[in-house]
């Protein structure tokens, strides 16, 4: 969870537990679990040979200092929306 106050950072962490005023302050969830996405590619080689690479991805919210306000500004709390964008 993060606790957002004027577009600043207040708090952030797995399983907070913190007050907060719902007037002035935003608080949002962000997953703790790790993701997997799973990707394809095809592609022709010079030699006309038809080449397909296919690869996995896994990724988590970096919970360190601001990491979940970076994936909150970046994805909303749109976990399939973030994996789109790596896929």
């Amino acid at each position: 969870m993060i606790v957002i106050k004027d577009g600043e950072l207040i708090r952030s962490g797995i399983g907070l537990k913190t007050w907060y005023n719902f007037m002035s302050s935003t608080v949002a969830k962000f997953p703790s679990s790790v993701s997997r996405v799973t990707f394809s590619a095809n592609q022709t080689s010079q030699e006309m040979q038809g080449i397909e690479i296919t690869g996995v991805v896994m990724w988590s919210v970096n919970r360190l200092e601001d990491g979940p306000y970076r994936f909150y500004k970046y994805a909303g709390q749109d976990i399939q929306a973030a994996n789109e964008n790596l896929r």
